[in-house]
């Protein structure tokens, strides 16, 4: 599952449209910006609901090189970012990042998403609004019985294989 194609190696014109979508404007935090400067789970503060990106067709790097597996036709339609409340991204290092909607905090381990995360084989990371973690799929267990921890705290890996 991890052999996903970097959307840099894509043909843009496969892409689908984001829409009515843009979560990936809230639930991503941008840093190194001066002007996008923003923690996970807060809005944009050149989004409007009732327009869109108020700077889209001048928005940064960060903006117009960002790709979610939804939009690089990489997951199925049902895992579309406003069903799911998810926005699932692989970077450069091969790990699998779920930014979730704070307003739906457990929305990764839910319906389609938390199936399809279910079938996850490598430890993913999970953010929600400021609160990032590390899950790790232990074989045979569903999804609620996955291992949690918080980034940066050590795992006892004896008591996730029991």
């Amino acid at each position: 599952m991890k052999n996903i194609t970097p959307a840099a190696d894509l043909d843009p014109a496969t892409f689908r449209p984001c829409g009515e979508c843009a979560l990936c404007c809230k639930a991503l935090p941008i840093h190194g910006s001066q002007d996008l400067d923003k923690p996970a789970g807060k809005w944009c503060r050149h989004w409007a609901n009732s327009t869109g990106c108020k700077i889209y067709e001048n928005r940064e790097e960060v903006c117009r090189t960002f790709f979610c597996l939804w939009k690089i036709n990489a997951l199925p339609e049902e895992l579309a970012p406003l069903k799911t409340k998810c926005v699932l991204a692989i970077y450069k290092e091969g790990v699998l990042i779920v930014y979730v909607d704070p307003s739906y905090p457990t929305a990764w381990k839910e319906g389609r998403m938390g199936s399809y995360l279910t079938v996850w084989s490598e430890r993913f990371m999970i953010e929600v609004g400021k609160q990032r973690s590390w899950v790790h799929p232990v074989t045979g267990l569903h999804v609620s019985r996955w291992r949690v921890t918080p980034v940066g705290e050590t795992i006892n890996v004896k008591e996730i294989l029991g």
